[in-house]
């Protein structure tokens, strides 16, 4: 009898350690969830138009690093600061100098078409 108290006590206290553990562990979620703050997406006029400006902007950067042979993926996003991030997805093996080398040909190619730097990422 006395075991079965034990074992009966034992059993709730580790449930309820348990339990404990996994409402601590998921509160971090359930308050991001709720503090999730909602950021205004463009239209896709918007954004149609974004394609339209930059389209020969990316093209010109492509062309300028295949010139340097260098091989990636270039993509652009839009900021909600209205900033426009250029995006170059490059192979695992690719060191520092290489990536400073492709970030001067982007600033070149932003220069040359008389674009200011600080409005892109």
């Amino acid at each position: 009898m006395f075991i079965k108290k034990v074992f009966t006590l034992w059993f709730l206290l580790a449930v309820i350690v348990c339990s404990g553990f996994f409402l601590l562990a998921n509160a971090p979620i359930q308050y991001a969830e709720k503090s999730n703050v909602s950021v205004p997406q463009p239209s896709n006029n918007e954004l149609l138009g974004y394609i339209q400006q930059y389209q020969f902007l990316i093209s010109e950067i492509s062309h300028a690093l295949r010139k340097e042979n260098y091989s990636f993926q270039l993509d652009y996003g839009v900021l909600p600061n209205d900033k426009i991030e250029l995006l170059v997805s490059l192979p695992d093996k690719a060191d520092t100098s290489t990536k400073q080398k492709i970030e001067e040909i982007m600033l070149n190619v932003l220069k040359e078409n008389n674009l200011n730097p600080v409005f892109f990422n």
